[in-house]
């Protein structure tokens, strides 16, 4: 388990794994608006499913099996968001059967999950195919959405993986913040300044001050990139 930035980095860390370079990415319609945005951000392709009282229409993802590759499937089992529908079990234990014969991974969300109005999740997709769903959670909608604390729950592999990638983006954020300090440079990490911990490989620099006191700003803050780098090297995720 990666404990992550709140749900939408888990999501966002999730699918960028599965969906670059255009890959076809399924999806509950309606769905998660945020989800969608980050497959396409991550550069892949969503293929809409319809849904229907019963949650995801699985004879609809078994034609779209059939007729594309489609490399993973975003799903909230549970609690669908907007329409706090859930997907029955017998279909999902279809959804597991045709994603282990496809080979499809399955990011599925479970951030709604105690918001059900029976208060019976039901079984979600992790624990019927383990080794082949990414599972996304949250702290945010049951305690306190200031905390933001979530997680990914996935194989081992994965989660190493993803940690690499995730150490890699924060480290231009909150730890940079806390080095530039240590070197008289006040900056803010670009996740303060999103409500869902975006833009992690940013800073906010004030530049209002006479160009002499910029330029002392700049040598600063490459001192203190370069002793936090030299302190701890980045992990590039390119290849990891």
């Amino acid at each position: 388990m990666l404990i992550t930035n709140g749900a939408q980095e888990a999501i966002s860390l999730a699918v960028g794994l599965v969906a670059a370079d255009g890959r076809r990415i399924a999806v509950e319609s309606p769905g998660y608006p945020s989800a969608l945005d980050a497959i396409v951000r991550a550069g892949g392709q969503p293929l809409g499913i319809e849904r229907d009282p019963g949650g995801l229409r699985v004879d609809s993802l078994k034609q779209l099996l059939d007729r594309h590759h489609v490399h993973a499937l975003y799903i909230a089992t549970s609690c669908n968001n907007p329409t706090g529908g859930r997907t029955a079990p017998h279909r999902r234990k279809r959804i597991a059967a045709l994603a282990a014969d496809h080979e499809l991974t399955v990011v599925e969300d479970t951030v709604l999950d105690e918001l059900c109005f029976d208060a019976d999740p039901g079984a979600p997709l992790w624990a019927l195919l383990p080794e082949g769903v990414f599972a996304a959670g949250s702290l945010s909608k049951v305690a306190w959405g200031g905390l933001r604390v979530g997680w990914l729950r996935a194989p081992r592999p994965v989660i190493l993986r993803l940690a690499r990638i995730k150490g890699a983006l924060n480290i231009g954020g909150a730890a940079f913040a806390h080095a530039a300090l240590r070197h008289g440079v006040a900056i803010t990490p670009g996740g303060a300044n999103s409500p869902d911990g975006a833009f992690p490989e940013y800073i906010r620099i004030c530049y209002g001050p006479s160009p002499p006191i910029l330029e002392a700003a700049a040598e600063r803050l490459a001192a203190a990139w370069s002793d936090m780098t030299a302190a701890a090297p980045i992990a590039s995720p390119i290849g990891a």
